[in-house]
């Protein structure tokens, strides 16, 4: 049976469309009933991509279908509760290429090259109901959460369009100032990068680099208050999840100029975080990982963590970080909100079952 309690226990895979869609007709039950076979407890399917696409038919925007003949959300639910897992569509928010290409002007003003990217204001009206749709449309379904991904900025080159310029004015920035610290930061016009004044400024309490950094946080925050509504007009009790940047745990001028992520906002707008710590490839141990976690537990969340399953991950190393995890999980007083890990990403990597006999024996077998 399925369970829909914040509190319940997560082993959970990311997992994308195609690995239902590529294992036949029949592919939902596949691969679902192998994710219940190795003690998957929820799968994060992702429902729309940064290409802006959806995995699913009951929608009015038919000319973002990914296909026309299968709806893989709905297979995918009916498999996962017939196994007892839980589903939550999986949508990225803010970087969106059909969106952009339709809707040119919604688009992020990059400090020196414009519009080129497909980054979304997050203060677009167009934008915010477009999303808005896409929530209320999948909470119609039974999925059991909503899991929204790209919720932040992706760099703090991007928002710098003539709203973003007018509205920092407004609230009193010297924006000479904070262009000089730009500049010298990542040496735009000419300039030599030191890559740190911006984020010392900050660190700091330098008034104008603070008003930017509160900026940003409002319009991540705004936006995901929004598309959040959407979802919870329709079902109120739906679980809402996120993975955020692993550096709001530890670094809050990184993470709130880069990303506008702030892990304190999270708290009050997510039942649950997933921390995307991805240790090799951000070159830390073991240890970073706990780092992460009771920082992101100390500042009011709940969290699954995200851990690397990709890029030459051994699986020694892997079952390391999941005994670290687990362990930490079972410690007062972080036990309370440690709910789990998720891994990225489903069909990156393989399980090994292990059988052993009554003499003692072992069998191993690889379960793609």
């Amino acid at each position: 049976m399925k369970q829909n309690s914040t509190n319940a226990r997560i082993t959970g895979e990311w997992m994308w469309s195609d690995t239902i869609a590529n294992a036949g007709s029949d592919g939902a039950e596949k691969v679902l009933s192998r994710c219940a076979e190795m003690g998957i407890t929820d799968v994060y399917l992702l429902t729309k991509g940064i290409a802006g696409k959806l995995a699913y038919l009951r929608t009015k925007h038919t000319e973002l279908l990914l296909r026309d003949d299968r709806d893989i959300l709905s297979e995918a639910i009916c498999a996962a509760h017939t196994h007892g897992i839980r589903l939550h569509a999986w949508i990225c928010n803010l970087e969106d290429a059909a969106y952009k290409a339709a809707h040119p002007d919604a688009g992020m003003w990059h400090y020196v090259n414009a519009r080129d990217n497909a980054h979304i204001n997050p203060y677009d009206p167009g934008y915010r109901a477009h999303m808005a749709d896409i929530a209320a449309e999948l909470a119609a379904y039974d999925i059991d959460g909503l899991h929204f991904d790209y919720i932040r900025y992706n760099h703090l080159a991007n928002g710098w369009s003539r709203e973003d310029i007018d509205a920092l004015t407004a609230m009193g920035a010297d924006i000479g100032r904070i262009r000089a610290l730009m500049e010298t930061t990542f040496g735009y016009r000419g300039q030599p990068a030191d890559g740190c004044s911006i984020f010392n400024a900050y660190r700091n309490g330098d008034r104008d680099v603070h008003l930017i950094a509160g900026y940003r946080r409002t319009m991540v925050r705004e936006y995901a208050a929004s598309v959040i509504a959407a979802a919870r007009s329709v079902r109120e009790n739906l679980m809402i999840s996120a993975a955020t940047m692993p550096e709001g745990a530890y670094d809050e001028a990184f993470a709130d100029l880069h990303y506008g992520q702030d892990y304190r906002d999270a708290a009050t707008l997510y039942d649950y975080i997933c921390p995307m710590a991805y240790s090799k490839s951000f070159g830390m141990d073991e240890s970073w990982l706990c780092t992460v976690a009771k920082n992101a537990v100390q500042m009011g969340n709940r969290v699954v963590m995200g851990l690397q399953a990709f890029g030459g991950v051994s699986s020694s190393r892997l079952m390391r970080e999941i005994e670290v995890i687990r362990t930490y999980a079972q410690e007062e007083p972080w036990a309370a909100c440690m709910n789990g890990i998720v891994l990225f990403r489903a069909a990156q990597y393989d399980y090994a079952k292990i059988t052993v006999g009554a003499a003692g024996d072992m069998t191993v077998q690889t379960v793609s």
